[in-house]
């Protein structure tokens, strides 16, 4: 991170270390990176000492040198404090672009391969699409833009309580996280007066789910597709339909097989599943990231079913919208 020299955002940082357990490290990085204390530090009290004394560094921006530099120096070294089997989260702090490329480092695909939940704050004039690279999936979720250091402390504070879930839980020790990134209402429908269904594209490392729930007081039920892959963000987007007198639930899962995919569930012996799955034409469109239901005749039972794909390309065009309708036999 860059310090800046401003004793606002040292201030920030020690509120921000107060509020957990003793594994706590600070790196500051320009054209190299060194250690403003580690875990060992933090425990034993020098942190803030160490911290107050620190000057800040202007130069280059060698932020993957400065991952690597924290894989092998804090995250894997005992010397330091660091513990193997504890849950890793390195937040990025930086005003200015990486200098460097990974190619020698591979600091992102061994973060990875560590379980390493990144998060990054840009400040002011960064591009956000490099530092997307940086963070960890979902890249959109965990990478922020502030205009200046002031306002850490409303960003640092959301991240405290993330932190806090991915801490408490067995699972994401071994690199499975199930609920603890869910982001659970992305996407959101009333069905009726007494039920709400949200999407949840973060559960399951981010396969995606549905969390139904009926009446204030019963339990949410997760509508899940056991095919899909990682990283597909089922609960994108949601709607509801009916045909028959029988319900509908609409997905999408943009990045499913990085085509794009949309799925119905209708309710088998009150349990729903999977009836039908449709998937995009063209990589990287984002095929189901909007769904809209549609009852032309408004006879109860729904006729199409609109499908964008905001990201579809073709020359002079940009996006696209797909319209399905819906047979007796969906029902």
């Amino acid at each position: 991170m860059s310090l800046h020299g401003k004793y606002g955002m040292k201030s920030i940082l020690v509120n921000f270390s107060s509020f957990f357990k003793p594994q706590f490290a600070a790196v500051q990085f320009s054209s190299k990176a060194r250690t403003v204390f580690n875990f060992n530090d933090f425990k034993e009290g020098r942190a803030l000492t160490n911290l107050w004394k620190e000057k800040h560094m202007s130069s280059l921006t060698n932020t993957h040198q400065a991952i690597d530099f924290l894989l092998k120096n804090i995250f894997e070294n005992q010397a330091a404090g660091a513990t193997a089997d504890a849950t890793k989260v390195l937040v990025i702090i930086t005003d200015g672009n990486p200098s460097d490329t990974d190619k020698r480092f591979n600091s992102i695909n061994g973060s990875d391969d560590k379980n390493i939940i990144r998060f990054v704050i840009g400040v002011k004039n960064v591009d956000l699409t490099k530092l997307k690279s940086l963070a960890s999936e979902p890249k959109e979720n965990n990478t922020f833009l502030i205009q200046d250091y002031n306002g850490l402390k409303g960003i640092l504070d959301n991240l405290q309580k993330k932190i806090f879930n991915i801490e408490g839980s067995k699972t994401a020790l071994a690199g499975n996280l199930t609920k603890e990134m869910s982001q659970s209402g992305f996407s959101a429908v009333y069905v009726n007066k007494d039920t709400l269904v949200l999407g949840s594209v973060g559960s399951n490392n981010w396969r995606g789910s549905l969390f139904e729930t009926e009446g204030l007081r019963s339990e949410e039920r997760e509508i899940q597709d056991p095919t899909l892959d990682k990283d597909s963000y089922m609960g994108y987007s949601v709607a509801v339909g009916k045909k028959n007198e029988n319900l509908l639930y609409f997905t999408g899962a943009p990045r499913s097989e990085h085509m794009g995919r949309i799925l119905l569930f209708n309710k088998v012996n009150n349990n729903w599943t999977v009836a039908q799955r449709l998937s995009g034409e063209q990589m990287g469109s984002y095929f189901g990231a909007e769904l809209c239901s549609v009852d032309i005749d408004s006879d109860g039972n729904t006729d199409f079913l609109l499908v964008g794909a905001p990201m579809f390309h073709q020359r002079q065009r940009e996006g696209r919208i797909y319209v399905y309708t819906l047979t007796d036999k969906v029902g």
